[in-house]
């Protein structure tokens, strides 16, 4: 029997070879459901090119690097393999001969890049003398490789890893980010993760920033309390968050606003002047230098700029103090 034919075989066929608890069964049957797909594109040529190997013909050894490369896979699939694929025939001996030339290839080209000397292909193992510098195409699969630099060094990954890659890259800046807006407003990132866990346990598929502006409230509820933290500077922080998110940010902005003349007032100050900045719009310059009274100001709150036009939508005006 081969072992596509095993593979393939009903679980009641399978119990005659898989000798085991019912949880082992279970777990064959998963197992062949892995290794399946791989089993059915390699296993018929690997019988039909028994003499493939130990060939010294060029398409034959152009055809060796291609089934090491494919082998790959089984290869990290071995060990749950191994345990129910009792057969000892033909097919399973081309299988370890061939995982056993793939692994001598891997390392080969290993020592090879230990000297110094290259890197292997993602895709077919070749190893490239000298590296790449840049991306570029595998000359010997034509494969696209992608290099990447960092920490660890250079690198060369397929088009998919650099897309995972990637992805996980920007997932991991918007929880950093989100975690640094929650630092802003007095929660590090243990209070972070703590309150993360919390809210997921909801049930509910919460996102990093959904836990920022969790804390940010809280914090907020504190500073009204009196338990610490500034105020203003919490009502500031929310709008920016909201405005970097792309979201509506007058409100939280406006009691920024509010907080800052209050503060103002208590201190005895009873006029404010607005300041606009070099690079502020044309409404915003406008404003520049109008004084007010603390009290007129709390009514017509002029900043933040209702009619701020800055290519970024961000009101750059402040308040200071009128001393006479």
């Amino acid at each position: 029997m081969g072992l596509v034919e095993t593979a393939t075989m009903s679980p009641c066929q399978k119990e005659d070879i898989v000798q085991g608890t019912p949880e082992e069964v279970d777990r064959a049957e998963e197992v062949r459901a892995r290794v399946l797909g791989y089993l059915e594109q390699f296993c018929a040529t690997m019988r039909d090119q028994r003499a493939l190997y130990g060939g010294a013909d060029p398409a034959k050894d152009a055809a060796d690097r291609q089934w090491a490369h494919a082998t790959r896979d089984l290869v990290l699939l071995q060990e749950d393999a191994a345990w129910w694929l009792r057969q000892k025939g033909n097919e399973w001996s081309i299988i370890k001969d061939i995982e056993k030339k793939a692994r001598a290839k891997e390392r080969a080209a290993s020592l090879k890049v230990e000297a110094g000397q290259g890197l292997a292909c993602p895709y077919c193992g070749v190893v490239l003398t000298p590296a790449p510098k840049r991306s570029r195409k595998c000359p010997e699969c034509k494969a696209p490789i992608v290099v990447r630099t960092g920490g660890t060094g250079l690198r060369l990954i397929t088009e998919e890893q650099a897309k995972v890659e990637g992805e996980e890259a920007k997932k991991q800046a918007t929880r950093n980010r989100a975690v640094r807006w929650a630092e802003a407003v007095g929660y590090d990132r243990a209070a972070f993760e703590a309150r993360e866990r919390e809210m997921l346990a909801s049930g509910q598929n919460w996102s990093p920033a959904d836990v920022a502006w969790d804390l940010m409230n809280k914090a907020a509820v504190r500073a009204m309390k009196g338990e610490g933290g500034h105020l203003g500077g919490i009502y500031h922080s929310q709008a920016r968050f909201l405005f970097e998110e792309g979201r509506p940010h007058l409100a939280p902005f406006q009691e920024w606003s509010r907080c800052e003349l209050r503060g103002y007032r208590e201190s005895g100050i009873e006029k404010v002047e607005v300041l606009g900045t070099d690079d502020s719009c044309p409404a915003c310059k406008a404003n520049s230098g109008r004084v007010f009274t603390v009290e007129e100001a709390l009514k017509a709150l002029p900043i933040p700029n209702p009619n701020c036009a800055a290519d970024d939508k961000w009101c750059r005006c402040c308040w200071i103090a009128v001393i006479e």
